[in-house]
């Protein structure tokens, strides 16, 4: 270097000009030789006592300068230790340059560094190539310094600045004064050194500042030092910002750039590193500019790619989980099948730990930017809206089945972090009892975006969610069609923008986690059920006696199970992260409350619970309009969690307390009434919350305590309406318009049966349901047929279904096992013995499963008739019950009972034992009335005098209490006599003339109607029971309801004049 060589770049700050006056111009001068010759003059000049106390104020002040510059930057241009003292650093870099260039300037001797001279001091030192190698001892002692000289040698300049400006913050506040101020302008100095640095690496052969600076902020975070390289880093920004000429970007984009590329080298949630990633990305949020960067760094050049949004400094952190990437294996839980459900639960609690971290961070992150500027919290709110709308395909289910679904779409993992990271902000307004979820502009929603809306629309709107006037909402209103609202009808409900940011966050969080949560549930069901599957296949292998020794099919099981396994325990773990739960809990439980009150009050200001009787909304002309703001999804997301709650996490229903209050309310308001929840589907799966609220049978089996739950079925005010409820979504599930749900029907059913059985157990709610049969008996002839009539209906439809369904599927498993256990399947290829191998187990799972419906519909029909009659002998119904009784213990007692024998009933759940003894209650139930009798006698289907008989045998094998056999008898002797007097009317009656028949079952009217489109006569019981499952005119299938009919008081006359004539005949 030449001796004259200064920085080329001029300090941002100059160092001179900041330094107090006192320090300014240090040259030769400041202290002069001084000879014996002069001081002899000077003894003799008046004044030469005082101008010697100003040389040595002055020869001080040098010397405290050049100490300080010393202790900060470890450089020096004494060589001959005639600057050491006391305090001073052991060993210092020798400055060769700088040192003859101020012996040349001063015409000797100098070894002091001053203001004058740092710039190109420090600037020597750090464009050294071994500065090691000019490490010399500044102290006369002969001590080893190791660290010193390493310190004082660093040869990474980053690492070395970032060292001068500790010991120069050190240094400033263990002084004050003078002292505290050469701090301070040494400070400046390596501020503006870094400045250099970062904007011009390539000024450095052979060093990556910026790697240097990465490493630094990683090990930094690593020791719990990174708060010293984050202030040292924001003063370099700070510095920068004020030269309109600097580029913040140059110095900080290929920071980002760096951290991308590690964070990409090995994802991994085990990464020890990750929380360090997070750290410099909360570095890039301390400062508006930085935030600006970081977040030009983080957009996608194709906002609708809607991978790109994970594949970035922001994504990489989110995409960490023990959630496996798409079709790849799960990094955790590897072989389940060898460890214990301890080992299984401790890895669950380890991985919990680094997942909440991360989300705190992640968090913390995108707080850091919400808060930098306006600006940054708009470009934020953009990138989500903008992520979420590109990724809306990811929640289809036929995007599942795309080979390149990864490559497409953001991962699980991803959305289910960002999910997590999104929810916390919702809390502020989420709190349990706080009315500040009212905040929430539901209307949001309906604001639709224009095509070319840019951030300016946007950001003036407050709306950065695109697509979300399409999503189906609660109920519909005229101007809507099945895609959306109608682009062409006028708007009926307003919109009220620019939205405030809770709205936007609350509608950002709920989208995240139908895009995220409600995705990986129905993958991780899916999986549950494979699971099944794959448990049945090795249970037949191992009742075969194949599942032993090294057979490579069941070792091809075993190992499809662990595979299947490790991602069941991978999901099941990501979705029970306890953070994520409770906000979780606690948003949809504030959004459960937020849709109660738009269904059931126009108060937006306090949160209310309603109270009964519930304002009209049973149908849509009634419900608030405003429900028809309100997405689906948000009612879809609380349902799918608290599914999901009741069968793995059981004891956060108790542990919600006074919330589950709240929960009942929204289940009540919403599941049995169309007119505020439009889906059948969606208000079916609220009875699947509603039966995880019933407490559990044995408590003191149940590690779950029950006392919120109890109390939640016994205080509520809204009491009255839980079984009315029930019985509407009962009832509507049947007429979903989805001709694919017939089976479905009985799976929302199977919960429904449960919570019956429950609420017929509490006075209360049996007290309920025998009003709403009371209120049915006054109305059985109604357009709309009465509820506890059409639910009665419905009832029987499905036990008859499921009985003949369970009996079918039992005929073919016995036929199957006969050909199996008599060899017929050893002569078959093993394509063809799989295949019947599989048909066996299919058919073994649909016959358990309708065995257990159907004894638990015969239980329900057994405790209903034990107390509610009328109903049931009602000439509407009663000929219909008793058919089907009599032809369900036909089948069970008749002679062709021997077809059912399978050869474990247990395995089934075939309790043929108990369906006797539930049907022979009913007739008991019901057996007091003469009409019930009749219509037992008169089914010439299924009854016949031998038919009581045969069911006695049963009762008496199965050992059934004494008064129920000898009751038995007794209904047996009556419907005899019921059954000789219908023949002797038959044979009175038997050439009656054919207007007198019904059309549909042959048999004499009693009470004809004429149909008003048709003009056929029948009899009204026989339509009104039509009219019950198809509300058409059975002879030209145009609309018909029961108070259309026309009564036919004439005819009815001559039937009944006719049979007193044959009756006097006989």
């Amino acid at each position: 270097m030449e001796p004259d060589m200064v920085n080329p770049f001029a300090l941002l700050q100059s160092a001179t000009e900041e330094t107090p006056e006192v320090m300014k111009g240090q040259s030769s001068e400041v202290v002069p030789a001084i000879s014996a010759a002069d001081e002899s003059k000077e003894d003799k000049n008046p004044g030469s006592e005082v101008k010697d106390e100003s040389a040595a104020s002055e020869a001080q002040k040098v010397q405290a300068v050049d100490r300080m510059i010393q202790t900060v930057f470890l450089v020096t241009v004494d060589h001959e230790n005639e600057t050491s003292d006391r305090g001073m650093p052991p060993r210092c870099v020798y400055l060769v340059e700088t040192a003859d260039a101020l012996k040349e300037e001063n015409g000797g001797t100098w070894n002091w560094l001053g203001w004058d001279v740092i710039d190109r001091a420090i600037f020597e030192r750090i464009l050294l190539e071994d500065p090691a190698f000019h490490v010399i001892n500044m102290s006369s002692a002969s001590l080893s310094c190791t660290v010193e000289e390493q310190e004082a040698g660093e040869k990474e300049v980053m690492r070395y600045l970032l060292a001068c400006y500790r010991r120069s913050v050190q240094q400033s506040k263990a002084n004050k004064g003078d002292l505290h101020e050469y701090a301070e302008c040494c400070r400046r100095v390596v501020i503006s050194n870094a400045v250099t640095s970062l904007l011009t690496p390539e000024l450095f052969n052979g060093q990556d500042l910026h790697a240097q600076t990465m490493t630094t902020l990683l090990q930094m975070f690593a020791s719990g030092e990174i708060d010293h390289v984050f202030n040292f880093l924001l003063e370099v920004v700070d510095a920068v910002l004020l030269d309109e000429d600097l580029q913040l970007a140059d110095a900080f984009v290929p920071l980002l750039d760096l951290l991308y590329k590690q964070m990409t080298e090995n994802p991994s949630l085990s990464d020890a590193r990750n929380a360090a990633f997070c750290a410099v990305l909360e570095l890039f949020t301390r400062r508006t500019s930085l935030a600006n960067i970081l977040m030009d760094h983080v957009t996608p050049k194709d906002h609708k790619k809607a991978k790109s949004y994970e594949q970035t400094v922001l994504g990489i952190p989110l995409s960490l989980s023990c959630v496996p990437r798409h079709q790849q294996p799960t990094e955790f839980f590897t072989k389940p099948s060898r460890a214990t459900q301890r080992e299984h639960s401790a890895t669950q609690e380890f991985l919990w730990q680094p997942m909440a971290l991360l989300n705190d961070r992640m968090y913390e992150v995108f707080k850091g930017i919400f808060k930098s500027s306006t600006a940054n919290k708009n470009r934020l709110l953009s990138w989500l809206g903008n992520c979420l709308h590109a990724n809306a395909g990811r929640g289809k289910l036929w995007s599942r089945e795309m080979q390149n679904f990864g490559q497409v779409y953001a991962s699980d993992a991803f959305f289910m972090n960002l999910g997590a990271v999104m929810v916390r902000f919702c809390a502020p307004f989420t709190a349990p009892d706080s009315s500040k979820i009212l905040s929430v502009d539901l209307s949001y929603s309906r604001l639709e975006l224009s095509s070319t809306a840019g951030e300016e629309e946007m950001n003036d709107k407050g709306v950065h969610l695109r697509g979300l006037p399409k999503e189906t909402c609660l109920i519909k209103l005229a101007d809507d069609t099945e895609g959306g609202r109608n682009p062409t009808a006028s708007p009926a409900l307003p919109t009220n923008p620019p939205y405030k940011f809770t709205t936007e966050v609350f509608f950002l969080a709920q989208r995240c986690l139908n895009l995220g949560y409600h995705s990986v549930l129905e993958r991780f069901n899916r999986l549950n059920r494979e699971l099944h599957r794959i448990q049945e296949v090795y249970q037949e292998m191992q009742r075969l006696g194949a599942a032993g020794g090294s057979n490579p099919a069941v070792e091809r099981l075993r190992e499809q199970m662990d595979i299947a396994m490790a991602l069941f325990l991978s999901l099941k773990t990501a979705l029970l992260e306890p953070q994520l739960i409770q906000h979780s809990w606690n948003l949809h439980l504030a959004t459960a409350r937020l849709l109660i009150q738009l269904a059931t009050t126009d108060d937006r200001t306090t949160l209310r619970t309603p109270s009964y009787p519930l304002p009209p909304g049973e149908d849509g002309g009634s419900a608030p309009p405003c429900l028809a703001y309100v997405p689906e999804f948000l009612a879809e997301n609380l349902t799918n969690f608290l599914q999901f709650l009741r069968r793995f996490a059981e004891q956060k229903f108790e542990d919600g307390a006074e919330s589950l209050g709240h929960l009942m309310t929204f289940i009540v308001t919403f599941m049995g009434s169309k007119g505020r929840m439009n889906n059948p589907h969606l208000r079916a799966k609220l009875a699947e919350v509603l039966e995880g609220l019933i407490p559990p049978k044995e408590q003191s089996k149940s590690i779950v305590t029950s006392f919120h739950r109890e109390k939640v079925f016994q205080e509520h005010p809204l009491l009255p309406l839980v079984s009315r409820s029930l019985l509407s979504i009962y009832v509507d599930i049947e007429f979903s318009g989805d001709d694919h749900a017939f089976e479905q029907k009985f799976n929302y059913r199977r919960p429904m049966y449960h919570i019956l059985k429950y609420l017929w157990s509490l006075e209360k709610h049996r007290q309920s349901m025998k009003e709403i049969a009371a209120e049915a008996l006054l109305s059985m002839e109604a357009a709309t047929a009465p509820l506890f009539l059409r639910f009665i209906n419905l009832l029987i439809n499905d036990a008859i279904f499921m009985l003949d369904e369970a009996m079918d599927n039992l005929k073919q498993i016995k036929e199957m096992q006969h050909q199996r256990d008599s060899g017929e399947w050893r002569s078959l290829r093993p394509q063809d013995l799989q295949q019947r191998e599989s048909t066996l187990r299919t058919n073994g799972s649909i016959a358990r499963f309708f065995n257990v419906m159907s004894n638990e519909s015969m239980n329900i029909l057994n405790f209903i008739t034990s107390e509610i009659k009328t109903i049931f002998v009602h000439p509407v119904m009663v000929d219909r019950v008793a058919a089907m009784f009599n032809d369900f213990l036909l089948k069970l007692v008749g002679p062709k009972m021997g077809a059912l024998k399978v050869k474990n009933f247990d395995e089934f759940e075939f309790k043929p034992g108990s369906l006797v003894k539930h049907i022979c209650q009913v007739y008991l139930n019901l057996g007091d009335n003469a009409e019930f009798c009749a219509a037992v006698s008169r089914d010439g289907r299924s009854y016949s005098s031998s038919l009581f008989v045969r069911a006695d045998r049963v009762l008496k094998k199965i050992i059934a209490p004494i008064e129920m056999i000898e009751e038995m008898t007794a209904f047996e002797d009556r419907v005899r006599a019921m059954a000789a007097k219908q023949e002797e009317e038959e044979e009175t009656f038997a050439d009656a003339p054919d207007e007198f028949i019904d059309p549909l079952t042959f048999t004499l009217m009693s009470d004809p109607v004429t149909l008003p489109s048709s003009r056929t006569v029948m009899d009204r019981a026989v339509i009104a029971r039509h009219l019950l499952s198809d509300h058409t005119d059975p002879f030209n299938r145009s609309p018909l309801t029961m108070d259309e009919v026309v009564t036919n008081d004439e005819l009815r006359k001559k039937i009944e004049a006719w049979k007193q004539e044959n009756s006097k005949k006989k």
